[in-house]
């Protein structure tokens, strides 16, 4: 019933994706001068609905939703917890004394099952309360299949709270319904959360291999449960240097152990306090954290991702800078240095992630260029991200890391051939344009008897 008496009906828009029904009702033959729409969307089993209040109003004003349901069990997110609203000695949440039931929370989700394993779930984005089929302050209503959501007024008479909504005469209510078979928990609030949040698309930059992000999926962090939901995902609240934190739900109604799983590898991880205030240490493994959560717990962890060196790596005359590059670490004071190579993009920008923490020496190489050394690069702090870019000199054919008479035998020796020829040989196309001419006589002549970093 979408009230439209007085008003107007039609297609706002039909697509191949979606199609929205508007309704607009007006003038004394309604109760509320509104706007509705009702959309549907290819591939969703989402009902969605955007109902716009356009005039005040102060007396208490509901928007309801009846099933045709036997039994109905119903099913509510709280602040925190996902509760049935049935009196405990019915196998419920809600206390027999010092309780009112004319209204309840409404946050997320509510969901509304009946005989037969069939049941509704209502996505919520606006409103805070709902009264149950025709519950009052002493009586909670279980079995009337309707849902009564409080768009506004003042529930406990006009000495409380604010008359006549202070003047406002726009409000907002959103919904989406969807039916399913037995009630799932996840499932009910995964629902909710998607259509409260809507896709956002744009371009992401800065994967780990210096190039682009697969171009299907990519997750940050996963769990290797359904039934532990990601809740929030943010940089701590001392900035990011100092981990990311993750919380995690667990909506099953028995304890569960998961693994939360990072998208490189972790330096370590806590589990903290849900202000960020650090307990204990968390078990890790690599990229992944095991995890032991009681029944509907949910739990809020620090993750500290392993540091990375990002940059640009400069090879002097050359066209095509996607050449590889090897990246020596000498830890400072002493330790066993270890080298990583990794393919430049086509800017000759590059990303390192998964490094052990500490400060390094880090020494520079091309295979057609020389060594430079970059001291006391810090990356003792986890979940740091340090910048190195430098510029290579070339003309070491040979990577020997000095450019002299041996470096100019090879070019001489190919010198005005070109890729296919017997005689081209890459190690002197400095430039990597395919052929060895005076470009590359040019880079050489330029750096003549100079010797890299070591």
């Amino acid at each position: 019933d979408l009230e439209s008496s007085g008003g107007t009906l039609a297609i706002e828009n039909a697509g191949p994706v979606s199609v929205t029904l508007v309704a607009t009702a007006k003038g004394a033959t309604v109760p509320l001068d509104h706007i509705t729409r009702v959309t549907l969307t290819r591939g969703l089993k989402r009902i969605a609905i955007r109902n716009d209040i356009q005039e005040n109003f102060g007396d208490v004003r509901t928007c309801g939703f009846g099933f045709n349901l036997d039994s109905p069990d119903v099913w509510t997110e709280e602040v925190g917890a996902v509760i049935r609203a049935k009196l405990l000695a019915n196998g419920g949440h809600y206390s027999p004394r010092n309780a009112r039931y004319d209204w309840i929370s409404a946050n997320h989700f509510t969901d509304m099952s009946g005989t037969g394993n069939v049941g509704v779930t209502l996505s919520n984005a606006d409103n805070y309360f709902l009264q149950l089929g025709n519950s009052a302050v002493g009586n909670l209503d279980t079995a009337t299949p309707q849902l009564q959501m409080l768009v506004g007024g003042q529930v406990d008479g006009t000495s409380l709270g604010i008359p006549n909504q202070g003047g406002d005469s726009q409000f907002l209510q959103r919904y989406a319904l969807t039916t399913h078979d037995a009630f799932d928990a996840p499932t009910a609030m995964r629902f909710a959360l998607e259509h409260q949040n809507p896709l956002v698309t744009g371009a992401v930059s800065g994967a780990s291999n210096g190039g682009s992000y697969p171009a299907a999926t990519y997750s940050l962090l996963t769990t290797s449960n359904p039934n532990a939901l990601i809740w929030a995902v943010k940089p701590a609240e001392e900035g990011i240097q100092a981990g990311v934190i993750a919380r995690v739900w667990n909506l099953s109604a028995s304890p569960l152990n998961y693994t939360l799983d990072f998208a490189g590898p972790l330096a370590g991880a806590k589990q903290t306090t849900h202000i960020e205030t650090d307990l204990s240490d968390a078990t890790v493994n690599g990229s992944s954290v095991a995890v032991s959560a009681n029944a509907r717990q949910l739990q809020t962890f620090r993750l500290r991702p392993a540091p990375a060196l990002k940059g640009v790596v400069t090879l002097e005359g050359a066209l095509d800078l996607a050449q590889p590059v090897t990246f020596t670490f000498r830890p400072k004071p002493s330790g066993t240095a270890f080298s990583l190579t990794t393919t430049l993009d086509a800017s000759g920008a590059y990303l390192l992630s998964g490094l052990p923490p500490g400060t390094y020496n880090v020494l520079i190489k091309s295979p057609k260029n020389l060594a430079q050394l970059t001291t006391n690069v810090d990356l003792s702090s986890n979940a740091s991200v340090r910048t190195v870019s430098v510029t290579l000199p070339g003309g070491d054919a040979n990577d020997d890391n000095s450019v002299d008479n041996l470096d100019l035998g090879l070019v001489a020796l190919a010198y005005a051939t070109t890729t296919g020829d017997p005689a081209f040989d890459p190690r002197a196309d400095f430039n990597n344009d395919g052929s060895v001419d005076n470009l590359d006589l040019a880079v050489l002549a330029n750096n003549y008897a100079l010797t890299g970093d070591n």
